[in-house]
């Protein structure tokens, strides 16, 4: 039996190494490019979000706030939040509101977005040190990372990222988020939640119901079904919708051709 007839949601896998799909992104804001996730894998993820039944009533194009979690710490659901987001303010030109539910720190989303937006200027300075006719160019300045209250902002790009919200805080009674996504769909295109995982944090649970959808990630080579299985029923449980699973972590590429055979 297929995973996504387990499962009963469709099933995206995101692939490591698919440096073949990475020339073709437009970063023309200067963002760094994506970890995980290829142009394929984005826009298979966006089609999901596009499905009516993942569409808010406020009669949006596409789901405005969207639940990224998995059941286990480990599972790449940051890096995966972090990645689509990067690929949605990049691609589409949207405002994009990263809402980071943990861990404070060195592992916060703003403090990864500074690592891959230096790494990401000193490769591009390095290639243009020099124009065609062998003389020194111009190279453009970095994108900072400007923070106005609780909120980053990646230079001149529609791209945000909250500062990385305590537990106490994420477990914030429903009227209170109602009150924040209420707000946050005001302002921007797309609103991407990263919960913790249900192994560490009830968060996600609480959250479920509120958000328009909610995207599981699943480590394909460690994570047993039974386990995401579990998670997905206890956010319909609670009263939310799950768009669809992706797959991380795998070994091997698969193309985009038969994905829709998974």
């Amino acid at each position: 039996m297929r995973l996504n007839q387990k499962i009963a949601k469709p099933v995206v896998s995101a692939d490591f190494l698919t440096q073949w799909s990475k020339s073709s992104r437009r970063r023309s804001f200067g963002l760094p490019a994506p970890d995980i996730l290829a142009d394929t894998d984005g826009e298979l993820i966006f089609h999901l979000l596009n499905d009516p039944q993942n569409l808010p009533e406020n009669g949006a194009q596409h789901a405005n706030i969207v639940q990224i979690v998995s059941s286990r710490k480990g599972e790449g659901t940051s890096t995966i939040a972090r990645d689509l987001a990067l690929l949605a303010a990049d691609r589409h030109e949207w405002r994009v509101l990263l809402i980071d539910l943990g861990p404070l720190g060195p592992d916060s989303q703003a403090e990864a977005l500074k690592v891959r937006l230096a790494r990401h200027h000193a490769i591009q300075a390095h290639k243009e040190s020099r124009d065609y006719t062998g003389r020194p160019s111009l190279i453009p300045a970095m994108p900072t990372l400007e923070q106005h209250g609780g909120l980053y902002h990646i230079g001149q790009t529609g791209l945000y990222v909250t500062v990385a919200v305590s537990e106490d805080e994420a477990i914030a009674p429903g009227s209170q988020w109602s009150a924040i996504f209420a707000a946050a769909r005001r302002g921007f295109d797309l609103v991407i939640v990263d919960s913790p995982a249900l192994d560490s944090s009830y968060c996600s649970v609480v959250l479920a119901p509120l958000v328009d959808t909610t995207l599981i990630t699943l480590a394909a080579e460690s994570t047993r079904l039974g386990v995401a299985q579990n998670l997905r029923d206890r956010l319909m449980l609670a009263g939310g919708n799950i768009a669809g699973v992706i797959l991380n972590k795998r070994r091997f590429h698969i193309p985009a051709s038969i994905y829709s055979r998974i």
